[in-house]
């Protein structure tokens, strides 16, 4: 008996000794479009909250409610394109009227400099109402701009359905 005890006991032992052998923990490292995926929802947040600042902004200038915002596109970089895209959804979503033409309406316009310092700016009239700056990133720089805005064009197709 006392022998079926230390065979279960060294079985025990045996397991305890295996279950805290040490193994290698893999590192894990995000994929390209991991990567991209995540700069795609930090410039869908900065859109956000230039809306919110677009928003306050119009809160003083209450004469000029009814007039459509237009988002005005700087190049035709799918990085723009997608920014807009954003811009506009989220000024939508503030109550917003947003048009395609520009035509005696408000305008938002922004640019991407040196792909880290991001300025928006509402206009009306060839007033400016609003200016904000920002530092962002764009995308890691060792990426071309083709292999960016091919990222880009991936994570985000769809149009949104109340753009006039």
């Amino acid at each position: 008996m006392s022998q079926i005890i230390r065979l279960g006991l060294l079985g025990i032992l045996a397991l305890m000794i295996a279950g805290c052998s040490s193994r290698p923990v893999e590192p894990r490292y995000l994929t390209r479009d991991q990567v991209y995926a995540r700069h795609l929802n930090a410039l869908r947040k900065v859109a956000e909250e230039k809306a919110v600042k677009v928003s306050e902004t119009m809160a003083v200038y209450d004469y000029l409610d009814n007039v459509p915002i237009f988002v005005s596109l700087p190049d035709q970089t799918n990085f723009s394109q997608h920014y807009r895209q954003f811009l506009q959804t989220a000024v939508a979503q503030k109550g917003f009227r947003v048009s395609e033409t520009q035509e005696e309406q408000l305008v938002l316009s922004f640019s991407l400099q040196d792909r880290h310092i991001l300025t928006t700016r509402l206009s009306f009239d060839n007033k400016i109402l609003m200016i904000d700056s920002q530092v962002f990133d764009a995308g890691p720089p060792t990426l071309s701009r083709e292999a960016a805005d091919a990222v880009w064009l991936q994570y985000s197709r769809r149009k949104p359905a109340y753009i006039r």
